[in-house]
């Protein structure tokens, strides 16, 4: 199984986050940990990044990940997480 890193603007002071803090900040559950403000970037779904991602940390396919935005965005319970191009983008996103 495949390491993840979060990655953050270096001059958060959050350090670290728990699986569960990951979980729900990608599905959406989480805005904010400890009194910071997080935001959840997605690589293209296309991505092997992306599908490995899903499949390790959720145990969902791209699909099932899909799936799950649709009814979020439908039931008006949360926004899509914004896509980034690639971990060069995201990196600089961040910073």
């Amino acid at each position: 199984m495949a390491s993840w890193v979060v990655i953050g603007n270096k001059n958060s002071k959050l350090s670290t986050l728990s699986a569960a803090d990951v979980k729900n900040l990608y599905l959406g559950k989480v805005t904010s940990i400890q009194g910071y403000r997080l935001y959840a970037f997605n690589q293209p779904e296309s991505s092997v990044a992306y599908q490995q991602f899903y499949q390790q940390i959720l145990g969902w396919t791209p699909g099932q990940v899909s799936s799950y935005w649709s009814r979020q965005v439908f039931a008006g319970k949360s926004s899509q997480l914004q896509q980034v191009s690639g971990s060069a983008q995201a990196l600089a996103t961040v910073n």
